[in-house]
């Protein structure tokens, strides 16, 4: 058994040999920081707000195994209690009860989790969640600041980033299937990294591109609909290109798709046959 603050992972070297690679995920200081608000009994409590989306991608997915990363106060096992067919294991570093180690699942859960990770550390932590995903993972996170600070007065989110920073993070190691960031909260589901899903990397593309513009409110993508909120219409017109070339992949993918423009929101509707 490893440290709990460290997770293994295999790599080769140049001469073909597998070896372990540790990683470390929180400092000792930070562990003790969260630990205290843990023990406060209102901290890490959000996992259940998140219940009814899970399920959904449980039942879509036909979803057997789940990690809860970061499961505080483990909110979100205790309301999935009653799902059978489905082993549920609870992951927090900084909870001593909860600091073994979870073996990969179909499903990684990591909600209002993110945005504690010191930066410094924020990379290995995406690697740790990449290497436990068997399938699916699903992520909530807010942008903005949260209302508790820690015991040295820096604020509980120590991380406080928009989707357009988040987003190349996150598909540097998995596949984009649905997104929402209409609220200060980006809600977004991935899978495992399969660099064949043509369509899928043009349509984080084009969520990319349109971030990197000022003239975007939001985006959201469920898998069949991409939804761009425009602040201006004759941006919208500059935007019909792009969404044609989608259209033209489509017709090469298998997927037939209409857009609609109405009231400031291009959307492109995919309808897979």
């Amino acid at each position: 058994m490893y440290n709990s603050k460290l997770f293994n992972s295999f790599q080769f070297n140049n001469n073909g040999i597998k070896f372990h690679k540790y990683l470390m995920l929180i400092s000792q200081e930070y562990k003790s920081l969260n630990s205290d608000l843990h023990q406060t009994g209102n901290f890490g409590k959000s996992g259940h707000r998140w219940v009814k989306y899970i399920e959904m991608v449980i039942d879509q997915f036909q979803i057997t195994s789940l990690v809860d990363y970061g499961a505080g106060q483990q909110t979100l096992k205790k309301n999935l209690a009653h799902l059978q067919n489905i082993s549920i294991t609870s992951y927090d570093p900084a909870i001593s009860e909860l600091s073994a180690p979870p073996a990969p699942a179909k499903l990684v859960t990591c909600t209002d989790v993110l945005e504690h990770i010191e930066p410094e550390y924020l990379d290995n932590v995406l690697d740790h969640l990449e290497s436990l995903t068997q399938q699916a993972a699903f992520f909530v996170i807010p942008t903005g600041p949260a209302s508790k600070t820690l015991a040295d007065g820096r604020n509980a989110h120590l991380i406080q980033k928009p989707l357009e920073w988040w987003l190349p993070k996150l598909l540097a190691r998995f596949n984009l299937i649905s997104l929402n960031n209409m609220t200060s909260d980006i809600v977004i589901l991935l899978g495992k990294k399969n660099k064949a899903i043509e369509l899928n990397e043009f349509i984080e593309k084009t969520v990319m591109d349109l971030l990197a513009t000022d003239k975007i409110n939001s985006v959201s993508f469920d898998g069949l609909s991409l939804n761009v909120f425009t602040k201006s219409r004759s941006w919208r017109n500059r935007f019909l290109p792009r969404l044609l070339s989608l259209i033209k992949l489509g017709k090469r993918t298998g997927v037939s798709e209409k857009i609609k423009i109405k009231q400031g929101v291009i959307r492109l509707v995919l309808v897979r046959f």
